[in-house]
């Protein structure tokens, strides 16, 4: 797995057209797609995390973060960005759920930056109107896979 990481890096490198240790840092992160840091992040890397990569994630008391404390929300957040991105419905995801989720992992990571984002946050004024249908449309979502579920399930007797 870690030769696609490699190759995603070398991509990188040809489009900024530098060689690797040569190429401003910010460049380089930013040229790399969140499903680069997600997949990095995935217990397949728990090597790469134990040797050295969760030196990069340390909370203001200075305590490290375990692996799955940040892949999971990234995952859910990378999640819903590809969603949005593609067009693709999401009344049915529990929005208000993944917007926490979101603030809790900016706020383990940096105070001052989840304080920034929480100043400047625009969503809970924007889903406050679309927050009852959201919740009725994952209620109904809940019932109608809980209703093929136990079709399914009878079927199978």
């Amino acid at each position: 797995k870690l030769d696609s990481q490699q190759e995603q890096l070398k991509e990188v490198y040809e489009r900024l057209r530098c060689n690797p240790g040569e190429c401003p840092p910010g460049q380089v992160v930013a040229g790399l797609m969140l499903g680069f840091w997600t997949a990095l992040l995935s217990k397949d890397y728990d090597d790469v995390w134990q040797t050295g990569l969760n030196t990069i994630a340390v909370n203001e008391k200075g305590k490290r973060f375990a692996r799955k404390a940040i892949h999971v929300p990234l995952t859910n957040i990378r999640n819903l960005r590809n969603r949005v991105a593609h067009h693709e419905p999401i009344i049915n995801w529990d929005l208000g759920k993944r917007h926490l989720w979101a603030g809790e992992l900016t706020r383990s990571i940096s105070k001052p930056i989840a304080d920034w984002v929480h100043e400047n946050d625009r969503f809970p004024d924007l889903y406050k109107p679309f927050k009852d249908q959201n919740l009725a449309v994952r209620a109904a979502e809940k019932a109608r896979y809980a209703a093929i579920k136990a079709e399914k399930a009878n079927s199978q007797r």
